[in-house]
């Protein structure tokens, strides 16, 4: 494991742990990815919904999921961080690509936090249209 990700386990942890009783009863809060082609570049989003907010200090990761013969222009994976606090509202990332697969796909790591103070660790895979 990476050092980064051990401290992100603590920091949820620490949270979960001064969560109000019952807060894991709750319906799970989602984080809606989307990601589209414009030209040479991916436009990434995570949209919170309602009652969720990215997390800035657990941040927002992004890395290639396969080989799928697309060329970034710029080196991943990329991080989106800030020491505290939360992002306000949805996060979209402008990726550049120099060579284009038919549908590029990236793996998408971020934290977000629900109002009643439950933090959470997320990954997904998200492919480009």
């Amino acid at each position: 494991m990476r050092e980064g990700q051990l401290l992100v386990g603590a920091a949820l942890m620490a949270a979960i742990l001064a969560a109000p009783a019952g807060a894991e009863e709750a319906d799970t809060p989602e984080v809606l990815l989307t990601c589209r082609m414009e030209r040479q570049q991916a436009m990434l989003a995570l949209h919170p919904g309602p009652g969720v907010r990215i997390s800035a200090e657990l941040g927002v990761r992004v890395s290639p999921t396969a080989r799928d013969g697309t060329r970034w222009g710029m080196r991943l994976p990329a991080e989106l961080k800030e020491d505290t606090g939360y992002f306000p509202g949805a996060v979209m990332l402008t990726l550049p690509i120099a060579r284009a697969a038919a549908r590029p796909s990236l793996r998408v790591d971020y934290g977000y936090c629900t109002t009643e103070g439950v933090c959470m660790a997320d990954a997904a895979e998200v492919q480009c249209d």
